[in-house]
């Protein structure tokens, strides 16, 4: 008899729900029925891609290769243009505005000094002739 009740009067609080973890997700009531709802990002699918023949898709293939090594250090460069074109629409006179762009090539590496930017400078100094013109 105990054993029962220790069986039974146990078991219960052992294979109840866990009720401490919450996932609230929105939802939505369509036709009286309440679902979950979650707004997720457009996807733009592409074709895949056809080549005629194995030099197109290795040509094409370098390509993709060069853009990824290139173009963190272009996003740079266009935060950095359009940094200093705002600066020097801004400067007065011809004489600040040549001492501003002396100043910003010292910045940027450019100078025999070295600069702020070693990496970004090795990388150009290192950089094959093919990666630069990416068409």
């Amino acid at each position: 008899m105990i054993l029962c009740f220790l069986w039974f009067g146990i078991s219960p609080g052992l294979f109840s729900q866990d009720t401490t973890r919450h996932n609230l997700v929105p939802g939505k009531v369509i036709n009286g029925d309440t679902l979950p709802y979650i707004d997720i990002n457009t996807v733009v699918v592409f074709p895949e891609m056809e080549f005629r023949n194995a030099k197109e898709l290795v040509r094409y293939e370098k390509l993709v290769y060069n853009v990824r090594k290139v173009y963190p250090y272009a996003k740079l460069a266009g935060i950095k243009l359009t940094e200093y074109r705002n600066k020097l629409d801004s400067i007065p006179n011809e004489k600040e505005r040549k001492k501003f762009l002396k100043q910003a090539e010292k910045e940027l590496g450019f100078g025999r000094m070295g600069g702020a930017w070693p990496e970004i400078r090795s990388f150009l100094t290192h950089l094959p002739r093919v990666r630069g013109p990416i068409s």
